[in-house]
């Protein structure tokens, strides 16, 4: 009744935006942008659901994978994720709570060593679970499959659009992408 929360990459947010008003058909959709009303915080690693814990309850727990819940505790939205392969906790709050909701966050995580990090520091965290989270990581004209990305698709659903590929893919997957981490500041040079 509320609407869905989107969280995105900045950069993507008015194409998405477009994106999701175009499909929603018939039915009337309006998107609000509210980056600049809110700030998201994520608290992340094998930790983060002892730290969410203790800034918001134990009812943490009974957050699904990728669900959200009104949190009165730390008046926010608690969103639980894990794109990483360990917990994630994300805080949405209005952005003026920012200093107090980081301190929060950092109070209760200083025992668990939590420090401060940079959203550029994602991708590289999320190589373990392959949660590549821009195209430009994934070569042009890599299937899902190929990109190891077949555990976000639901092979039992019948009417999807690409279904038949898809079987037909996971059967003979051709090549696979492979994902490496250089310890080097050089650009590797190749033909």
């Amino acid at each position: 009744e509320d609407g869905v929360w989107v969280l995105c990459d900045p950069d993507r947010r008015k194409l998405l935006g477009e994106r999701l008003v175009a499909s929603a058909m018939e039915r009337t959709a309006e998107v609000d942008d509210r980056t600049e009303a809110t700030l998201c915080l994520a608290v992340i690693g094998p930790a983060a659901q002892k730290i969410a814990m203790a800034v918001a309850g134990e009812d943490v727990i009974g957050i699904p994978y990728l669900g959200f819940e009104a949190n009165e505790q730390t008046d926010a939205l608690l969103c639980r994720l894990g794109y990483t392969g360990e917990f994630e906790f994300r805080f949405i709050a209005a952005r003026e709570r920012a200093s107090e909701l980081r301190a929060l966050l950092l109070g209760a995580g200083a025992e668990h060593g939590l420090e401060i990090g940079e959203a550029s520091d994602l991708p590289l965290l999320m190589l373990e679970m392959r949660s590549l989270s821009q195209r430009e990581y994934i070569p042009e004209g890599t299937s899902p499959i190929q990109a190891g990305l077949h555990w976000m698709i639901d092979f039992r659903k019948e009417n999807y659009p690409g279904h038949d590929a898809m079987h037909a893919q996971k059967a003979n997957p051709g090549c696979k992408a492979l994902m490496l981490q250089l310890e080097t500041v050089t650009p590797p040079v190749g033909d």
